[in-house]
């Protein structure tokens, strides 16, 4: 709708129930705008899901200005990448030895992606993020437009959604091993001495 921005999208704020029912909390820190003018300014962020613009151009700094759809794509890349790979994009060890260099946002400010245009400013790259090489092409290229210089160019969620369901379409489907399972041994209770 243009109206809102969640400001501060992360895992913590996403429950999901074993049904797959889904739950967006913390609803105070959402940026409610109405014909260009903030109404609700949202509460809070958190620093390791707030993009490069926040820390390099000081987007989001006045919070009587409104946030571009730019700020929530940026926060559900880091989502997805979490989901699939078990850590953060921007958890890497750059090379600078400033004292805030091994933070999150230290590595978002300075687009310290190990896949993006700045990867020769990284010293170590944690193995997880080799599992990147291993992903369909598609969804490579939605985490280089999302980690990129343009804040326009990153994917929205329903593209992320149209992409990874395309690409769980091509998989092939296993069927389940028809053999019934082993049995289980019966286990002897522990015996317990008195003194």
């Amino acid at each position: 709708t243009g109206k809102y921005v969640l400001k501060d999208f992360k895992p913590d704020n996403v429950l999901v129930t074993p049904q797959g029912m889904i739950t967006i909390v913390d609803m105070d820190s959402i940026q409610i705008c109405e014909n260009g003018q903030v109404i609700f300014p949202g509460t809070a962020a958190t620093a390791d899901y707030m993009p490069p613009e926040f820390y390099t151009n000081k987007v989001g700094m006045d919070k009587f200005v409104p946030l571009e759809q730019s700020w929530d794509n940026f926060a559900v890349s880091e989502v997805f990448y979490q989901l699939l790979f078990g850590l953060k994009p921007y958890a890497v060890i750059p090379l600078s030895d400033d004292e805030d260099s091994n933070t999150i946002p230290y590595c978002i400010a300075h687009n310290l992606f190990p896949f993006g245009k700045n990867a020769a400013l990284i010293a170590k790259v944690p193995t997880p993020h080799n599992n990147f090489h291993i992903i369909p092409e598609s969804v490579k290229t939605l985490f280089i437009r999302a980690f990129g210089d343009n804040p326009a160019n990153r994917p929205q969620a329903m593209e992320w959604g149209r992409t990874i369901n395309a690409e769980l379409k091509l998989m092939p489907i296993t069927e389940p091993d028809p053999s019934p399972p082993s049995p289980v041994p019966p286990v002897e209770p522990p015996r317990f001495c008195r003194k």
